[in-house]
């Protein structure tokens, strides 16, 4: 078993977890300054994704995508303080980025920032206006999995990342929507991750594993979901 983090991030602790059989991580970073500080000091198992600066540091990501350092871009609506209906300026920027590109789209709803919440349709808009970019809902939409599962299903360039949703709502009543999600897509659009170093990656390995044992996962499909399509999407496949 080979394991691909799709989703993992270095900024608070870049020791928090070891967890066996992982190749390759995706270190995502929220902030340019925390990019910047963290890495040049990342191993050749790592590849970044990096927040799609809306101001005056654009130039500066665009630079790190277009020499290979940067794999991805990651849209974080609370961090970014966007508004709800957004897709427009969004939309401006990626124009000048590679269609290659993946977007990570962080659908994880908290906090009291409500009105900078994720958006379902700005990621519609996004996922149509551009149909040869692939999407990656971060936490295939957290609280809201099910409401992200149905409207999305259609696109065929959106994917799924379930880093922290293993963890934290296996003891919830959204659990069964995470089931149904991995019952029903694709498995070339499902990717295991983990999140920040407090969410247990054993227990997100652990619940993935028994969610694809009793939906009866081939070797196949339990390869593409932990490793091989986040390899393919990422464009990254270490020794």
């Amino acid at each position: 078993m080979r394991i691909f983090d799709c989703h993992f991030h270095v900024e608070e602790n870049p020791e928090g977890y070891t967890l066996a059989n992982v190749k390759a991580k995706n270190v995502i970073f929220n902030y340019v300054e925390n990019y910047r500080n963290h890495a040049p000091k990342l191993s050749p198992d790592c590849c970044c994704s990096l927040i799609l600066d809306l101001k005056g540091e654009f130039p500066f990501v665009l630079k790190e995508i277009n020499e290979g350092r940067v794999k991805a871009l990651k849209i974080h609506s609370v961090i970014q303080q966007l508004p709800q209906l957004c897709s427009s300026v969004l939309l401006r920027k990626l124009e000048e980025v590679n269609p290659e590109i993946p977007v990570i789209y962080d659908a994880f709803y908290y906090g009291p920032d409500y009105q900078y919440r994720p958006c379902l349709q700005t990621l519609i808009d996004l996922c149509v206006a551009q149909p040869e970019r692939k999407f990656i809902v971060a936490h295939s939409g957290g609280t809201r999995l099910l409401e992200y599962f149905f409207h999305l299903r259609p696109l065929k360039n959106v994917f799924y990342d379930l880093s922290l949703s293993l963890q934290y709502l296996s003891d919830t009543s959204v659990w069964p929507d995470l089931i149904k999600l991995m019952k029903y897509t694709d498995k070339c659009r499902i990717m295991f991750g983990t999140d920040y170093y407090f969410h247990d990656p054993e227990v997100q390995l652990r619940n993935i594993l028994e969610v694809m044992k009793n939906l009866s996962y081939t070797d196949s499909d339990i390869d593409k979901v932990l490793y091989s399509n986040a390899s393919e999407i990422f464009k990254f496949n270490p020794a």
